[in-house]
């Protein structure tokens, strides 16, 4: 009996599309002390791209309206692939404050240019 194995090039998984995965504080959460939020991401960030610009920090009304913007910095942690999202100002007690990631061509991109999923989470501080 002969045998003969050909070689078939295995099927690749699909690209997941670029992402948050994972945030800190914990979304709808309670933040005893918060500062700074963390977003784990998928992918590289292009830092041009994800910015202030398309990465905000606000206080939230109860119907989810803006109440303030909160002025903030931010910085890559590529050992721990966290995009680090720090208040330049303490958060208040008793606000809801709302880390918005936003999508699309003119939001945040990974370093291959593929814009990131929209994102929104939300964390009290009482």
């Amino acid at each position: 009996m002969i045998a003969i194995l050909l070689g078939c090039e295995e099927e690749q998984e699909p690209v997941a599309d670029f992402a948050v995965i994972g945030v800190s504080p914990d979304d709808g959460g309670i933040a005893i002390e918060v500062d700074p939020v963390f977003l784990r991401l998928n992918a590289d960030p292009d830092m041009d791209r994800c910015n202030t610009d398309t990465i905000e920090l606000n206080a939230i009304n109860d119907d989810g309206s803006v109440a303030f913007f909160v002025p903030s910095e931010l910085s890559l942690q590529e050992e721990e692939g966290n995009l680090r999202v720090a208040g330049l100002d303490a958060f208040l007690n008793g606000w809801t404050y709302a880390v918005t990631v936003m999508g699309g061509e003119n939001g945040c991109a990974d370093v291959d240019g593929r814009p990131i999923t929209a994102f929104l989470s939300t964390f009290e501080v009482p």
